[in-house]
């Protein structure tokens, strides 16, 4: 029987993954913990993401009251 050069490529690629996939716990393991993070300077942040929302909407929208709250956010210095 004789297989495909396509078929030798894509095994050679899953074993390739399923020996990456078991090295690399092993790599995060041997780098330890993190470091402690710093504690945060200066006014706190919030970021905001909606992913599919237009700019120009939410303004609309927001000057026509549906969005009481982003309204809020862009009067008060809030960007999008």
């Amino acid at each position: 029987m004789r297989v495909s050069r396509s078929r030798n490529v894509a095994a050679i690629a899953m074993i390739a993954l399923i020996i990456l996939s078991l090295v690399s716990p092993a790599a995060v393991v041997a780098a330890g913990s993190p470091q402690k993070a710093s504690p945060p300077k200066g006014e706190p942040v919030v970021f905001f993401a909606a992913d599919g929302m237009l700019q120009n909407k939410v303004a609309d929208y927001a000057a026509q009251g549906s969005l009481p709250q982003l309204g809020g956010l862009l009067k008060k210095g809030g960007a999008l």
